[in-house]
């Protein structure tokens, strides 16, 4: 038998309380009242110093199940807490729900002033420029003479190409006269030898004066045939030379430069005494009528976009003077590295100085299509590149949504998929997962 053992049976061998008895905490071994002296075992010392480590030991065990059980439940309640805290107890936040109310679009973008009708005036022939008499600014109407080139050789070539072609008209009539002259030549000979040959039947003229007659009447028929080319070769002759008048009228016409249209000189590049080749520019001129403003606008409101809309546009040069203006037209194709297409507006009148590509900025405010929903701009969210709203349940609790947006319109953007009328979004501030909201207001 062990220490221990000794010192249990020890334990239980001492008698205990009677019901009823108190034990005096002032005596260290006695109960109330003390037994008879014969019947108390006296312990040795070694079962004294065993009894007291087996009640250390009893003492340390209690002790420690003590603390774990109050680290367990404080580990709990901390939990329960935790869980309370934020999925239990209702955080305040400003929500939002979603109605079909109508939303104006404010669409802007930048523009460049620009023209419909704008004409370069080149030279299409290489000459020196002898006169100009434009400058820029100045109004010119159709037919107004706007520059010269030196024509004195032209003139020259044209006056002897005239001259060829009057010389070519008349060779025309004298091949015509000669073949008149072979036709009756040939009809001469012809009758001729009709007459000659009976004689030579009857042997009244010798064969050999026949025979003259018959060389002389196939001499007439090739001299007829001869003259039928002369005149067609002196015909083409004639043309070619009426063709070389016309073409060098044409080129004498070139060193006189005309307007193609009531217009205004937006800059002259060349000057008089200027060596121009073919395609020099020397004037440009634009139809002040046919002013526009092209502007670039996203993709995406494409579809709200139409001729006639109103616009306003701001030039760079005075942009608290705003402009009035109309949609002409709308581009059809998208620039595929920045995804904007063109539309034209046409302004109600110009400021007082523009220019050709002036900048300016083009707003146009648009209604979308009935039934389009929108939420404001601060309650989207965006993780780990995704666009998303914080819905709230019909439980009380938000969870994250993802949404595909559409038009901005000031403060509110276009929901296109993920949300429907009558949902709920709250502020994406703090949010969480399942976290439990009492909303705030109804609206923003």
């Amino acid at each position: 038998m062990n220490i221990f053992s000794r010192a249990e049976n020890f334990q239980r061998s001492r008698p205990g309380p009677e019901p009823g008895q108190v034990r005096d905490p002032l005596a260290s071994q006695q109960y109330l009242p003390d037994p008879p002296a014969e019947e108390i075992i006296k312990p040795t010392r070694y079962q004294r110093i065993v009894h007291r480590l087996a009640e250390a030991t009893s003492v340390f065990k209690s002790s420690v199940q003590n603390r774990v059980a109050l680290a367990a439940v404080v580990i709990v309640a901390s939990f329960t807490l935790t869980a309370l805290y934020f999925y239990v107890i209702p955080a305040v936040a400003v929500a939002y729900t979603i109605q079909p109310t109508p939303v104006t679009v404010q669409i802007s973008g930048p523009g460049i002033l620009d023209a419909l009708r704008k004409v370069t005036i080149t030279s299409r022939s290489a000459g020196f420029l002898r006169k100009i008499h434009v400058d820029n600014n100045d109004r010119v109407k159709q037919g107004d003479l706007i520059a010269e080139l030196d024509s004195v050789d032209l003139a020259g070539q044209l006056a002897a190409a005239r001259a060829e072609a009057e010389a070519a008209k008349y060779a025309v009539e004298q091949a015509r006269r000669d073949y008149d002259i072979a036709l009756a030549t040939d009809a001469k000979t012809k009758a001729d030898l009709q007459r000659r040959q009976p004689l030579r039947d009857r042997g009244v003229i010798s064969s050999a004066e026949f025979d003259n007659a018959k060389m002389a009447n196939q001499q007439a028929e090739a001299t007829l045939a001869r003259s039928k080319v002369a005149i067609q070769r002196a015909s083409a002759q004639a043309a070619a030379a009426v063709a070389q008048v016309e073409v060098l009228g044409s080129r004498l016409n070139d060193t006189r430069l005309q307007s193609p249209m009531d217009a205004i000189v937006i800059s002259r590049d060349r000057s008089p005494g200027d060596l121009l080749a073919p395609g020099t520019t020397l004037v440009r001129l634009v139809d002040p009528s046919s002013v526009v403003i092209s502007a670039r606008l996203d993709e995406s409101v494409m579809s709200v976009i139409q001729p006639g809309q109103d616009a306003f546009l701001e030039f760079t040069s005075s942009p608290r003077t705003p402009i009035e203006g109309k949609v002409l037209r709308v581009g059809r194709s998208v620039d595929v590295e920045t995804r904007e297409f063109v539309i034209d507006v046409v302004p109600k009148q110009l400021p007082p100085n523009w220019a050709i590509g002036q900048r300016s900025k083009v707003r146009i405010s648009a209604k979308l299509a009935n039934g389009t929903i929108s939420v404001p701009q601060n309650m989207i969210a965006r993780r780990y590149g995704q666009v998303a709203v914080w819905k709230l349940s019909s439980t009380g609790s938000v969870h994250w949504t993802r949404i595909e947006l559409g038009i901005f319109a000031g403060s509110y953007v276009e929901i296109l998929s993920g949300l429907k009328v009558g949902d709920t979004v709250v502020s994406p501030v703090g949010r969480y997962e399942y976290e439990r909201i009492w909303a705030k207001s109804a609206t923003p």
